[in-house]
């Protein structure tokens, strides 16, 4: 968890969710850690991966959770696999900044 607490203040990092169930996941998570949706929506309520589906990735801005499309981010973000968060493997790849 502390990996993750580190890993979303970074804004260059975006969360890669490719299943529905890991979106679940990793939102419960940011939930318990301090955040919430941008629009103060419940977790439990609304996920937000059926717009993007496997595209679909999450982060921290201004505090608060948002969420977009993996192919928008540039080369230099940091697309971690929120599969590998889960299952608490340590970051496997450089990150960027």
């Amino acid at each position: 968890m502390e990996d993750i607490k580190i890993l979303v203040k970074n804004p260059y990092n975006k969360f890669n969710c490719t299943t529905e169930d890991e979106a679940k996941k990793f939102i419960k998570i940011l939930y318990d850690i301090g955040y919430a949706w941008w629009d103060n929506r419940d977790y439990t309520e609304e996920n937000y991966w059926n717009h993007h589906k496997e595209e679909t990735c999450y982060s921290i801005e201004h505090g608060r959770i948002v969420y977009g499309y993996k192919s928008r981010y540039p080369p230099d973000y940091n697309i971690i696999n929120v599969k590998d968060l889960i299952k608490g493997n340590r970051t496997p790849f450089k990150l960027h900044r």
